[in-house]
């Protein structure tokens, strides 16, 4: 038996009544010493917007349905016992599953954090359960403040997005608001921040990733990203000289710049930051329950279904363990290549803030 077994025999018979929470102290880490925290649930593909920029969290794969509540209740309760302690929902449009208060009423039994990234189109009829299903907070994409730019971004309409983002504040439910840096909408960025000032909401502003599922000729999608790519260090460059103060947050590497009117406005490059990549601590999980340990990487994965269908936690806490042990980071420093021999083994967590 070896410590991967011997800690999951601990885990599941020993500890599980007397003390539940003790998996919160002890955390595998995979061959880069980065541990796994946080797991992005892609729970559809389906989607009501035709983003040009949509990578649709590198969910690929096609051919079977969407997992079911029952597969979220056994994934969460696998999942903790190796150290996950924060849910991101993504999609597709998450809003779009009628059942997606109840899959968040699942995870916060588990977890210490459960948040949702919507388009925000169904948000203004979704507002009050979301609010009453214990999420922490849902983060809006709004990419454009012009109607007809709107349209051309993501095929979608402003005014139900803004009307979504006021019935989620009406019913207290923390926002934040996500926008891609892009060309067509460069000159609106300090727009975004003065309407996000007037709620009180914070702003991510995030690099565009040169990953696009409609896109598999990767000549194209060179060309495609040059074209749609808007320069997220020009944007940087007026931030630092409006900021009244400037943050270095982990994990993620993520510069915080908080605005005169208190708002933080955070940068995610994504793409053009390897120091994000060394300290990230999530992987995915598509719609369909495989786990992708990378959004940059679409091999390997592992397949969690047949242990969902069993409901069987043992059997998910192993395959998210055969997930961590076989991740790297989607960008490398040269220090990091000498790492690919180290032993991964358990150790103390550290206090850290987690990711939004």
């Amino acid at each position: 038996m070896d410590i991967c077994e011997v800690y999951l025999f601990i885990i599941n018979n020993i500890f599980r009544t007397e003390f539940l929470w003790c998996w919160y102290t002890l955390v595998y880490k995979d061959r880069y010493g980065r541990p796994l925290e946080a797991l992005r649930l892609i729970v559809t593909q389906r989607c009501n917007y035709t983003c040009t920029f949509c990578h649709r969290e590198g969910d690929l794969y096609n051919g079977r349905s969407e997992l079911k509540l029952k597969h979220y209740e056994v994934l969460a309760r696998g999942a903790r016992g190796v150290g996950v302690v924060e849910y991101k929902l993504t999609g597709g449009e998450p809003l779009l599953r009628n059942d997606i208060a109840e899959i968040i009423r699942i995870l916060v039994k588990y977890s210490a954090k459960v948040s949702l990234t919507t388009n925000g189109s169904l948000l203004k009829q979704k507002a009050a359960e979301l609010a009453d299903s214990g999420l922490h907070h849902i983060n809006v994409s709004l990419h454009s403040l012009r109607k007809d730019k709107f349209k051309e971004i993501t095929g979608g309409d402003l005014s139900s997005v803004l009307e979504g983002v006021e019935t989620a504040l009406s019913y207290g439910l923390k926002t934040k608001i996500n926008t891609v840096i892009l060309k067509e909408n460069l000159d609106e960025i300090d727009d975004i921040i003065e309407y996000a000032s007037n709620k009180g909401i914070d702003v991510n502003l995030i690099q565009l990733m040169p990953v696009f599922y409609y896109e598999r000729d990767p000549v194209r999608r060179v060309e495609l990203y040059r074209k749609l790519n808007g320069d997220v260090w020009l944007i940087e460059e007026g931030l630092r000289k409006k900021a009244s103060r400037i943050e270095l947050r982990q994990p993620h590497n993520r510069t915080v710049y908080v605005m005169p009117s208190g708002i933080e406005v955070t940068v995610i490059k994504g793409y053009s930051n390897p120091f994000a990549c060394i300290t990230c601590t999530r992987m995915r999980i598509t719609h369909d329950g495989l786990i992708k340990t990378c959004l940059y990487r679409e091999n390997p994965v592992v397949d969690l279904r047949e242990c969902l269908e069993k409901e069987d936690e043992v059997c998910v806490q192993r395959r998210l363990l055969e997930a961590l042990m076989l991740r790297e980071p989607g960008f490398k420093l040269p220090y990091q290549l000498s790492f690919t021999s180290q032993s991964p083994g358990l150790s103390r967590r550290e206090g850290s803030q987690m990711g939004e």
